[in-house]
């Protein structure tokens, strides 16, 4: 939720309102009620699961949606690594897909405004449901 604040907000040296907090958290919460409601409909990918080994989540991936024998080269994702870090480097920080040091101080100064919303532990709630039925559940 820090990483949307920083991406709309485009200045990471301010710190938003309670109104704009409260505002990204009840939409938030409209679409993992969403994602709830769609649950038999959607496979969820565990984005830590994503991180630690990609090759294998996108292989399942594949699998799901039916390509067979699908494979990921250990070239391909090095050169979507290239391809990322090259455009990291022409967006601003608040923009930005990657962890970088302002990002990461900006979201530890908003993120008290963000556990203080009431919205935030039904969000957390919601979230922690929905990230219980990731892809090896699906």
């Amino acid at each position: 939720m820090g990483s949307f604040l920083a991406y709309h907000s485009g200045d990471l040296d301010t710190i938003p309102t309670k109104g704009q907090v409260s505002d990204l958290l009840s939409d938030y919460y409209r679409y993992f009620r969403f994602l709830n409601d769609q649950r038999g409909a959607l496979h969820f990918i565990n984005f830590k699961d994503m991180i630690a080994d990609r090759k294998s989540t996108i292989e399942e991936i594949a699998d799901i949606i039916g390509l067979l024998n699908f494979e990921v080269s250990n070239e391909l994702l090095e050169d979507y690594d290239r391809k990322m870090q090259t455009a990291e480097t022409k967006k601003d920080k608040s923009a930005g897909s990657l962890p970088n040091e302002q990002k990461q101080a900006y979201k530890a100064r908003v993120s008290k405004l963000i556990v203080a919303d009431p919205y935030f532990s039904r969000c957390s709630d919601l979230f922690n449901s929905l990230e219980s039925d990731d892809i090896d559940a699906g």
